[in-house]
């Protein structure tokens, strides 16, 4: 794929929805409408989705938003590697929401709990086993991002 045509998709990631390219054909994707239930997204650490939940719901939105760039198996392409290098968790939510370097700014497109959900996700993938990332915890890093 042409840098171009990177470009390109990541143009259209961070301006629409999510966009996905599979065998050439894109798809867009609006986050919220992937995740049940959708009310409760920043409800209070008492009611936190199990990590099997946060899995579940992180897949889909990792599937066609961040593997297009880092990878189905989490090794890199465009964007880097997800294996072994997401140990810290706000780190890994602040890219999201400011981007970097090549990376986009897609997580306010994002809730708290989607936030959670593909962080987890991305934490405890390919090898990784770093922990669940909470509805609070994305609440306060969002919180922390968002002043600097």
């Amino acid at each position: 794929m042409r840098r171009a045509t990177v470009l390109n998709y990541i143009g259209l990631i961070a301006s629409l929805n999510f966009a996905s390219v599979v065998g050439g054909q894109v798809s867009v994707v609006t986050p919220s409408a992937n995740l049940v239930p959708a009310a409760g997204d920043n409800s209070p650490a008492s009611a936190e989705p199990s990590m099997a939940t946060l899995l579940s719901e992180g897949e889909k939105i990792a599937q066609p938003t961040c593997l297009v760039c880092h990878g189905q198996n989490g090794a890199g392409g465009v964007g880097p590697a997800l294996r072994q290098n997401v140990a810290n968790s706000e780190g890994v939510v602040r890219m999201l929401l400011i981007g970097g370097g090549q990376m986009p700014p897609i997580g306010e497109k994002f809730t708290d709990r989607e936030i959670a959900a593909v962080v987890t996700y991305v934490r405890n993938s390919w090898g990784n086993q770093f922990g669940v990332v909470s509805l609070s915890d994305a609440a306060i890093y969002r919180k922390s991002a968002s002043v600097q």
